[in-house]
């Protein structure tokens, strides 16, 4: 039923109806007001833009996937580091260096990063076969370790096996949304015949609140969708009465999907109205009014949104989840030619 209200096109209970007079009702005192020069804090909405964490391993239990941190050999993180200072840059990597990364890995060969290095090191020395192995290694004790699936696809590509490489740099992609590396390679060539989309969700706004107590929502005069997906961010943040109209708790805010589904229907909506009002066209916006025309805003708000700044959370994506969110990635951030 939450779904279902989400798409819900026109009339009382649509979401900007809903929306409207959740926050008409709240009590809070909320302002517009442009952008201009003021700096955004989208990614503050979310704390911040986050890298992976590398050591908080994706293990399976049955048909849940949990996240374990690994807990290293102390003895080998001290070697490691001590192995790592010995020298000043990748070049001065050698084959002897290679050989006494191999040797830690041996000590502790479940410990994640350790075989990705292994792999730099072997390719830097001109060893692809055995930098190979080593990125298999890393995938085996950390499935979702972008740059290795990055690695391996270009092997992949290098091999002529196109359809290997596809399948890791968009595993790359699900893993690490943020992943400017990966666009990169696309947009260099790596894979051909295909590049990337290198447009992200990141609307210029700012929703905060000031010292007399008004809610204040900023978004660019020239671009009404951020405006409209600003008063949802708002709306859901400071008066729970909204989140209680879209079948939410009323307790204390937390992100939710759901309210990331909601915010950017509103924004196609706001986007699409835009469009026939004579604005441009923008390629993100342009994404977003598909996700809400064809259904897929849950994929586009765990991938442009949730994923983008907190990637770790698409290392406990259910599998069938996972898959719709990988065909997502297919769909609009590899473009194959027309």
């Amino acid at each position: 039923d939450q779904v279902d209200m989400i798409y819900a096109v026109k009339g009382p209970f649509s979401p900007s109806e809903r929306l409207k007079r959740a926050m008409a009702d709240s009590g809070h005192a909320f302002r517009h007001e442009p952008l201009g020069t003021h700096p955004s804090n989208f990614h503050d909405l979310f704390g911040g833009v986050r890298e992976p964490d590398l050591f908080l391993v994706m293990v399976e239990a049955g048909d849940v996937r949990l996240g374990k941190p690994y807990q290293a050999d102390p003895g080998v993180l001290m070697a490691l580091e001590g192995l790592l200072a010995s020298i000043e840059k990748p070049e001065d990597q050698d084959e002897e260096f290679c050989k006494s990364l191999e040797a830690l890995g041996k000590k502790d060969p479940a410990m994640p990063v350790l075989h990705e290095r292994l792999a730099g090191c072997y390719q830097a020395v001109g060893q692809t076969g055995k930098a190979l192995e080593a990125l298999a290694g890393e995938i085996e004790v950390n499935p979702s370790h972008p740059v290795a699936h990055l690695g391996l696809a270009a092997a992949g590509a290098a091999a002529g096996k196109a359809d290997e490489a596809r399948r890791h740099v968009l595993t790359a992609l699900l893993y690490y949304p943020a992943f400017e590396q990966a666009r990169t390679w696309l947009n260099s060539g790596g894979l051909p015949g295909a590049s990337a989309r290198t447009e992200t969700f990141a609307p210029r706004i700012s929703v905060a609140v000031d010292d007399a107590g008004w809610v204040v929502v900023r978004a660019p005069d020239n671009q009404p969708w951020t405006g409209a997906y600003a008063t949802c961010k708002a709306g859901f943040r400071y008066a729970p009465g909204v989140r209680m109209a879209f079948g939410m708790k009323s307790g204390p805010y937390k992100p939710s999907l759901l309210e990331e589904m909601v915010c950017l229907r509103l924004a196609a909506d706001a986007y699409q109205a835009g469009r026939e009002d004579g604005l441009p066209g923008e390629a993100i916006g342009d994404v977003i009014l598909m996700a809400a025309d064809e259904r897929r805003l849950l994929e586009a708000a765990f991938f442009e949104v949730i994923g983008m700044n907190d990637p770790d959370i698409m290392k406990f994506l259910p599998e069938e989840l996972g898959s719709l969110v990988m065909a997502w990635i297919e769909d609009t951030v590899l473009l194959d030619p027309a």
